[in-house]
């Protein structure tokens, strides 16, 4: 059975002043995500939000005329662990999705179909989680939420469902867990396409992020007892693979 691919993209704006450029990124996203055969969601993490996203989306997206209206979802807690959660939850009540990628709007340039083929291939093999490999983000192999597929049913039933860090290192706990459960089950896929668009008023958080991603995922494998080797060995056989 083919895996059906829901893909949500976290979405807002801190200052109505944002807004615009916010839709535009949506607008990308969602015919990336459609030209791939997947179903767009925007996540917006409400407590992060100028309070008005969605009804800002809702508006704009009824003017494009090459794409359907997505699902746009008002998502409480941390915007990557709580709100995400809170998405990913509606997704799994549909009963319309087995998976679930997560993609940054920055990276919406590697969501292709070619890319997401070798997504499914990974997951006929045994993957539980695929990772994409996108420029200045990636380190050794670790799967980011920058591009990720994750098998829902396994994510959300693991002894901690879902993501549980709020230090924007949510992957590597879930990550853990799938490979004490199920064995090596991470697939890792090297594009040889792409590239990271970054927000006008994101390029200082950006290199935040960067500069201190190392440090962070080193605090988070020591708090779920383990280190990156015990990682690197739940990675399947033949990957990471260059697409």
């Amino acid at each position: 059975m083919e895996p059906k691919i829901a893909v949500i993209f976290r979405s807002y704006a801190k200052t109505p002043d944002n807004l615009q450029e916010m839709l535009d990124r949506a607008h990308k996203s969602a015919v990336a995500a459609f030209n791939c055969g997947c179903v767009p969601y925007f996540c917006i993490p409400i407590d992060y939000d100028c309070g008005k996203t969605k009804d800002f989306f809702k508006k704009g997206f009824l003017k494009f005329k090459d794409i359907s209206q997505p699902d746009i979802l008002e998502c409480p807690g941390y915007h990557s662990s709580g709100a995400l959660n809170k998405a990913i939850a509606v997704i799994q009540k549909s009963g319309d999705y087995t998976h679930v990628a997560i993609v940054s709007n920055k990276a919406s340039g590697y969501l292709v179909p070619e890319t997401i083929k070798a997504i499914t291939d990974a997951i006929n093999t045994g993957a539980k989680v695929v990772g994409v490999i996108v420029d200045e983000i990636i380190c050794e192999s670790r799967i980011q939420n920058t591009f990720a597929v994750w098998d829902i049913e396994a994510l959300m039933t693991l002894d901690i469902p879902g993501f549980d860090n709020e230090t924007g290192i949510e992957e590597i706990a879930p990550i853990v867990r799938l490979i004490r459960k199920y064995g090596p089950c991470i697939a890792v896929l090297n594009p040889t396409v792409g590239k990271l668009n970054i927000r006008t008023d994101g390029k200082d958080r950006h290199h935040e992020v960067i500069t201190t991603k190392q440090e962070r995922q080193e605090i988070e494998v020591k708090r779920v007892n383990t280190d990156f080797d015990f990682i690197q060995k739940g990675i399947m056989k033949g990957y990471p693979k260059k697409i």
